[in-house]
């Protein structure tokens, strides 16, 4: 029922009924923060509860990474001096995917010097083949397909050209039954001296101790130096001759016995310092304080 109000209006009185089958709505949800590692599209689905749920499309990408260069020493070094490259990747692991076990390539002026092997985000190689003069060192890292291709900014490096070591080595002549030797180098730089066999009837240890295999000829041993400090690496040659010679042994009397390399007894006496038929006493015989023991000595 209508009714006119006093202001010339109409106003209803009764009941309203409001149907809410006949009501419509829509409301937004949004996500944010979402990404997919990776590469390809991933089907994203959206549902309510009593609602037709839909789905939309995500492509994935891989992660944007960074990678960094140290060298040590800082700055540079000499020629044949260890240069330890160092790259670390970042980050290097997102969504449960990681680069442990992938490859770092190292580059000396564009050029590649080898790899390494990533480890919790960083590899390392150690070199000392750098040439000399200015250099451009760089790392890069190639994509997984998670994880984005990275290349490190360039670190300019300088590598002088070292100073050779001085080494002074030399061994005085040798007799075939001589018992083994050291051998002794000495050098102005600080690096350790190694030692090897060049040629010749003997073996040489790396602290170099020489042990002659009882024949007779000519003997080389290097003495070898790795770069240090302001030297670079070096090495010095010894050679020496083995002689065959004789045994002999001599009493506090002066008489002697000679005997041949095996053992063999092949002059009964001679007097100190004297000629042994076709073979001649060398060096300089000596006796025990008590003048009363054999001391051995050598003829060749």
């Amino acid at each position: 029922m209508a009714v006119l109000n006093e202001y010339g209006g109409s106003s209803y009185s009764g009941d309203l009924s409001i149907l809410l089958n006949q009501i419509t709505a829509s409301a937004t949800g949004t996500a944010t923060g979402i990404s997919v590692v990776g590469t390809g599209t991933h089907a994203v689905e959206a549902s309510y509860a009593g609602a037709t749920s839909t789905t939309t499309t995500l492509t994935a990408e891989p992660v944007g990474t960074t990678l960094t260069l140290n060298a040590a020493p800082t700055g540079g070094s000499n020629v044949g001096q260890q240069v330890v490259l160092t790259a670390t990747l970042s980050p290097y692991t997102a969504q449960g995917h990681g680069t442990d076990g992938q490859t770092i390539t190292f580059l000396s002026n564009g050029s590649s010097i080898g790899t390494g092997t990533l480890s919790g985000g960083a590899a390392s190689l150690n070199v000392t083949n750098l040439a000399a003069g200015p250099d451009s060192l760089s790392a890069s890292y190639t994509t997984d397909g998670n994880f984005s291709t990275a290349t490190a900014t360039v670190v300019p490096y300088m590598v002088a050209s070292a100073t050779a070591p001085t080494i002074t080595f030399s061994i005085p002549e040798k007799h075939a039954a001589d018992a083994p030797f050291q051998a002794t180098a000495t050098s102005n730089s600080a690096a350790a001296i190694t030692y090897s066999l060049v040629s010749g009837p003997a073996t040489v240890s790396v602290n170099g101790l020489v042990t002659l295999n009882g024949t007779a000829g000519a003997v080389s041993v290097e003495a070898s130096q790795a770069a240090s400090g302001s030297y670079g690496p070096g090495s010095a040659t010894a050679t020496f001759t083995v002689a065959a010679g004789s045994v002999w042994a001599v009493n506090a009397a002066g008489s002697a016995s000679v005997f041949d390399l095996a053992g063999n007894a092949f002059s009964s006496t001679a007097s100190t310092g004297a000629g042994l038929g076709t073979a001649s006493v060398s060096g300089t015989l000596a006796f025990d304080a008590l003048a009363n023991a054999w001391v051995r000595a050598r003829a060749e």
